[in-house]
Formats: structure tokens, C-alpha cells, sequence
């Protein structure tokens, strides 16, 4: 690709960009570059999750998915969100409903609890909405890029390292209760715990769905390299930047 990026507009939002340059005494290019930086990020997660899934990738099903990470933006949102629906359940990757089996089966939320202090966790799906959607692919996106993921083939091993990781911070932030500080403390002073317990997960998926030994799927050429990329070093998975919300213990 080269360094000059050409972006095809509707003629009214040529113009309506235009005008915000205009008005803002900014180059155009400025005016809409954090909003490409974010898309690419979300755009880069939802298609390592998709290729990541156990399900046969389907660029018409990714494509769905994105208008529904997408339609809270363009509707303007809602003042409460609300969970998926099940009609829309099959627009969203298997792999995110993977997730909460494998909360069961690796007994994460009981070993959560008896070795958290002061925090209480339970299951619950109700924080799977389009937001929460469009946060995870950020994520996903944005730690791929920021730990060195490969930008010419997909490191199969690395994006779904930070597919449960990122799922379970998630699912901690949304369930667990406790005051701030407790929450806060406790999620980066059992990072042991929590690091096993991405680690187990993401065995087992691999063991149900024999993803083991995938093919890495290059960008730059036509030519296909077998198996998964030899293991780097890496940094590690970075901290949440965003806060916890707080449910105060009664």
C-alpha cells in the first residue's frame, strides 16, 4: 500500500468534510485522521476474531457484523443498552458464546472468587451488546498492533492469546462487585491467577475445535505459509485503560 491513502466519498460528504475542515481551520487530513485510527482498529479486531472463530470465515457474515458494531453510531445509540437479541445472535461469532462455556468448564469464576478479596463475580450475558462489541474489537485491534502482531500474515496464537484476555477483562469489569479500590487491586494483584486462567481457555478452545495447527493467511503475496508463525518475543498483554465501574456492596 502505498503512503497516499485514497478514500472513495458521496459527493454531499466530500463537501460536508469540506466545510468541518473549513470551520475548524484544519487540514482535512487532520480533521479525519482519529477517525480512520479508530476505525482501523475496530476493523482490524472484528476480522481476527472472525478468523479466529470456529466457523467458516464468511465475508458477508463479517460484513453483517459490522453494521450491527456500527448501528448504535449511525442510530444515534440508546440512552439504556440492551443485550443482543436472539434473532441477531447469529450475527455475532460463535467464539463470543464459546467463552462463557469455557468460564464453565475451566471453573474460572469459582477460582476467581475464592481468591479474590472483597470482590464478588458472577456470570452474566447481559453486557453483550453492539457497544460492548465495538469496544472488544477495539481492543483486540489496538493490543494486536501495540504487542507486535504481524501486519503481513495473522498470528493466529497472539490474537487469540488476546481474545480471552481481553473477553475476560471484560467480563470482570462488567460482573464483578465491589468498591473501586477493591476492584481496581485485586484484578492486577491476582494477575497469575487470571493470566493461567486466559491460558487454560484458550487450550481448550483450541482442543474443541482442533485449531491447533492453522494456515496464516498473508496479506502481501498470493503465496500461503503453513502452520503458525514461529513464536517471538513479545510484550506483554497491556493494561486496561479504561477505569472499572464500581457496584458498591450492600
Amino acid at each position: 500500500m502505498s503512503d497516499l491513502l485514497s478514500i472513495r466519498l458521496k459527493e454531499n460528504e466530500k463537501e460536508a468534510l469540506a466545510l468541518s475542515s473549513r470551520l475548524s481551520e484544519m487540514p482535512v487530513s487532520k480533521v479525519i485522521m482519529p477517525f480512520i485510527s479508530e476505525g482501523v482498529k475496530v476493523s482490524l479486531g472484528a476480522a481476527l476474531l472472525f478468523r479466529i472463530d470456529t466457523n467458516v470465515y464468511s465475508r458477508d457474515h463479517l460484513e453483517d457484523f459490522i453494521g450491527l458494531v456500527h448501528e448504535p453510531m449511525r442510530t444515534g445509540g440508546q440512552l439504556f443498552s440492551t443485550t443482543i437479541s436472539e434473532d441477531h445472535n447469529s450475527r455475532v461469532p460463535k467464539i463470543i458464546w464459546d467463552f462463557f462455556d469455557l468460564l464453565a468448564s475451566t471453573r474460572s469464576v469459582p477460582r476467581l472468587n475464592s481468591s479474590l478479596e472483597e470482590v464478588e463475580l458472577q456470570i452474566d450475558t447481559g453486557y453483550v451488546t453492539p457497544e460492548f462489541l465495538g469496544t472488544l474489537c477495539h481492543s483486540i485491534g489496538d493490543s494486536y498492533i501495540s504487542m507486535g502482531g504481524s501486519l503481513e500474515s495473522i498470528n493466529y496464537q497472539l490474537a487469540s492469546e488476546i481474545f480471552f484476555n481481553r473477553m475476560l477483562y471484560f467480563f470482570y469489569r462488567a460482573n464483578a462487585k465491589g468498591t473501586a479500590r477493591a476492584l481496581t487491586t485485586q484484578w492486577y494483584s491476582k494477575g497469575d491467577l487470571i493470566s493461567r486462567i486466559v491460558g487454560e481457555m484458550n487450550e481448550r478452545y483450541n482442543e474443541r475445535t482442533g485449531s491447533s495447527v492453522l494456515e496464516a493467511i498473508v496479506v502481501s503475496s498470493s503465496r500461503k505459509r503453513k502452520g503458525r508463525p514461529k513464536k517471538e518475543k513479545r510484550k506483554e498483554l497491556p493494561p486496561a485503560s479504561r477505569g472499572f465501574v464500581a457496584r458498591e456492596l450492600k
